[in-house]
């Protein structure tokens, strides 16, 4: 699944025609177990995501702390991001981010709903459900993130 995600986001910057394309899954004539486990690589998939997520915050926060040092620290793209966490810039972000997370969510408790919280059709709830949750996540990490760097302006 890592390699998938990674596949999409270098097509998207290559800027290459990114599309579905309907198959019919059938027997492979084996008597074997599948290898895919849904909940277990659905979880490392969100929690590698979530992770790429803390690194780039991890950055940051060295970057910022070099910066209270005698360090010589790089100019340009780093320094931009860094004065955008320092602001009020990603707080805004952050809490935009939560309320989308928590808006899908909500939308996929009335799509339950609106089927008398009956059986779902799992390929439509879970293009709903994983993106809600995974911007949630990181919505709530940026927040709370974006607080920190205040604390190494405290002299």
């Amino acid at each position: 699944m890592e390699f998938a995600s990674e596949m999409i986001v270098k097509a998207s910057l290559a800027r290459l025609k990114i599309a579905e394309v309907p198959i019919t899954l059938s027997s492979d004539g084996r008597h074997r177990a599948p290898h895919l486990r849904r909940w277990r690589d659905g979880w490392r998939h969100l929690r590698f995501t979530v992770v790429g997520a803390q690194i780039a915050f991890f950055g940051l926060f060295a970057l910022a702390l070099a910066r209270k040092m005698p360090l010589r620290v790089a100019q340009g793209f780093p320094e931009m991001l860094l004065r955008m966490v320092s602001h009020n810039r990603a707080v805004i972000f952050g809490v935009c981010l939560v309320i989308a997370g928590f808006a899908g969510a909500l939308y996929a408790i009335l799509q339950w709903r609106h089927v008398s919280f009956g059986a779902l059709i799992p390929s439509e709830m879970v293009r709903i459900t994983i993106p809600s949750v995974t911007t949630l996540a990181i919505g709530a990490q940026i927040l709370f993130v974006s607080f920190l760097p205040g604390f190494f302006e405290i002299e």
